[in-house]
């Protein structure tokens, strides 16, 4: 079995990975190294140590404590699976005072309301980039139309080099999305 969380410090800022969940997914060739062919492919899963017929994928978002805040990076695919390591790390849902969201994919929102369509972190306020929420907004997705669109009035949308919070900037990543971003911890 794994750790459900592992802590560590950036500076002063605490900060906790959870294990919100895993699957196994096949064909991981059809998701990455799509600029090789399938024999390059085989050939270097192999010479890494890594199956080229399957590809396990783990959910870990990530509790920062800074300031008096409690911020939720991404909340898993669904509610149960992290907030099950959320309170083995010792919080509860009502600790997270903000959950940002670095991108929009499923594994990263499904986890934004319980399975009765109640919000998981009901004091929190939302943080996601507005160039990512531009993006999905228009698209027509099930799942930002379901999880992300309904916080909209609760949710900040930043800007590349926003500070979030004493010791959180937001930073560019785009490219896995529109409006990808990633958070520096400073301190």
């Amino acid at each position: 079995d794994l750790p459900t969380h592992r802590d560590f410090m950036v500076g002063d800022i605490a900060v906790t990975t959870l294990l919100a969940g895993s699957r196994s997914v096949p064909d991981p060739h059809t998701i990455f190294g799509l600029n090789v062919d399938d024999t390059t492919f085989q050939e270097a899963s192999e010479a890494n140590f890594i199956p080229s017929d399957a590809a396990q994928f783990f959910f870990t978002p990530t509790l920062v404590q800074t300031d008096g805040n409690v911020i939720l990076f991404d909340t898993g695919q669904n509610a149960a699976g992290t907030v099950a390591a959320l309170e083995a790390a010792g919080h509860a849902p009502g600790d997270i005072t903000h959950v940002v969201l670095t991108h929009m994919h499923g594994d990263h929102i499904g986890g934004l309301t319980t399975d009765d369509g109640e919000r998981t972190y009901p004091n929190a306020a939302y943080v996601t980039g507005q160039i990512e929420w531009d993006a999905w907004a228009a698209m027509g997705d099930d799942g930002f139309d379901t999880k992300v669109r309904p916080l909209e009035a609760d949710t900040t949308k930043v800007a590349p080099d926003t500070e979030i919070a004493p010791g959180v900037t937001s930073v560019e990543a785009f490219g896995h999305t529109p409006g990808h971003m990633a958070y520096r911890l400073d301190s």
